[in-house]
């Protein structure tokens, strides 16, 4: 998300994510949380990370509290892994904003 490219995170999300949200929407969601808390530094480590591997496929769930430039960030993240590798299921992030 520093760099901005949203179009990216949104290209190489899982297939369900790519249909459950609005494209622009999703876009201007992923702007509006940095342009609220700045650029983030990588995590060191996880708060949490769950995984969970059965008959219907394999979820990562992962948790981040970074110190961003202008406040906090807490992002809860959900990856699908989809032919092998990890897809953007779920997104949460902890500030609070208006989309416009």
């Amino acid at each position: 998300m520093n760099r901005g490219e949203y179009s990216v995170i949104l290209d190489q999300a899982s297939w369900r994510f790519q249909a459950a949200v609005n494209r622009d929407a999703a876009e201007r969601y992923f702007r509006a949380i940095h342009d609220q808390v700045g650029d983030c530094p990588p995590p060191d480590k996880p708060d949490y990370l769950f995984s969970n591997a059965n008959t219907s496929g394999t979820t990562i769930r992962v948790r981040y509290s970074l110190r961003c430039e202008k406040q906090p960030l807490t992002e809860e993240i959900i990856f699908e892994i989809e032919d092998g590798l990890p897809r953007l299921d779920k997104y949460q992030a902890s500030v609070p904003f208006e989309l416009k």
